[in-house]
């Protein structure tokens, strides 16, 4: 917990970060079984989330069920292996990490400065082709490697080629235009998701909609302190 060498200083004078090392620690005396900690991660530096990530990987690896609310879905994504969210009193949707944020075929971000003949091209080759800047396209139905193909037989040079992964807060926002969709206009949208995480899987998460608290929990270590 990296206490020791403050352990002659009075609580009061700890700052944010410590006072989480600190509650952490109270918070594993009992040894116990399942773990739930709220916004870990507050008052943490980029070491200090590592460090808490670390533990709490740990944690979920000797068997523990570790649940985790936090507003940081960036973080939330590297943590959990479980999502279970619940918005108006009712299940939204359950699923590994990985489901909720794959895509069977993603789409594929290509930076060129040669975009008009690489979107003819592509389209040729029977993809779709969408525009999205001076130098970039969006496109559909074809793999990196398609498209890797492609350029080079049409003489395009190319600057940038990945994948356009979908990532947590995208599918977030779909599950809760979803929720809205559903739910009276003029009242509140509570929205929780969270994550569960068994003996033998990882961390899960839970988070809150925008007109509720957001939340996520993870059962498995995930989230760093400073």
């Amino acid at each position: 917990m990296a206490l020791t060498e403050v352990a002659h200083r009075r609580v009061g004078g700890f700052s944010l970060g410590m006072r989480q090392r600190l509650a952490i620690a109270a918070a594993l005396l009992g040894d116990p079984e399942a773990l739930v900690l709220d916004e870990p991660t507050t008052g943490f530096d980029p070491a200090g989330v590592h460090w808490l990530r670390g533990l709490l990987r740990r944690l979920a690896d000797e068997g523990r069920t570790v649940l985790v609310a936090s507003h940081a879905l960036a973080e939330v994504e590297r943590a959990a292996d479980r999502v279970v969210v619940v918005a108006g009193g009712r299940l939204v949707r359950e699923a590994p990490m990985e489901e909720l944020t794959g895509d069977d075929d993603p789409p594929v971000r290509v930076r060129t400065i040669q975009a008009d003949a690489l979107a003819v091209a592509l389209h040729n080759a029977g993809a779709d082709v969408q525009r999205t800047g001076p130098d970039e396209l969006r496109v559909t139905g074809a793999t990196t490697d398609d498209v890797g193909t492609v350029a080079r037989a049409a003489g395009v040079a190319i600057r940038e080629l990945a994948v356009d992964a979908r990532g947590l807060e995208a599918s977030f926002l779909d599950l809760l235009t979803t929720t809205d969709a559903d739910t009276d206009a003029d009242s509140p949208t509570p929205f929780t998701e969270a994550t569960t995480a068994d003996a033998s899987a990882g961390p899960a998460e839970v988070a809150d909609g925008p007109t509720g608290p957001s939340r996520r929990s993870s059962t498995s270590p995930r989230k760093e302190a400073s």
